[in-house]
């Protein structure tokens, strides 16, 4: 088995444990049974529009300053993508009466700002040396 087939095997093997979490957890249930209120239902485009919108601008910033190396299609389809979930996160938070006012106004955790506070700074700090 070549390097990159372990690494990947090794990486499926570890996340087994969430994957089992992901597939036992309560909330589709939740949800089906009705049981979920509309402000607990809004959290999740209130607070996914602003982590979208930070990584939209990291991953312009990284095809703006790598866009000439051999990530640059990683980047442009990275940007895409985030292009795609912020269309179809808007689809979702209009279903839940909220329009894009609301969601630019809706205040977000550090705790699940992280993430994307972590990827605003690499997209602004990367070395150069990453371009090779």
């Amino acid at each position: 088995m070549s390097e990159a087939r372990q690494f990947i095997h090794s990486v499926k093997e570890a996340l087994n444990d969430i994957d089992e979490q992901m597939r036992n957890h309560p909330f589709p249930d939740f949800l089906s049974e009705r049981k979920a209120s509309p402000d607990s239902l809004r959290a999740f485009p209130g607070h996914l529009y602003h982590v979208v919108s930070s990584d939209l601008r990291s991953f312009s910033m990284l095809v703006s300053r790598f866009g000439d190396g051999p990530s640059r299609d990683l980047f442009i389809g990275m940007l895409e993508g985030e292009r795609d979930s912020l269309d179809r996160l808007l689809s979702m938070a209009r279903k839940l009466g909220m329009t894009e006012d609301d969601l630019m106004g809706y205040e977000v955790t550090a705790k699940g700002f992280a993430r994307a506070t972590f990827m605003a700074h690499q997209a602004l700090t990367a070395r150069e040396k990453m371009k090779r």
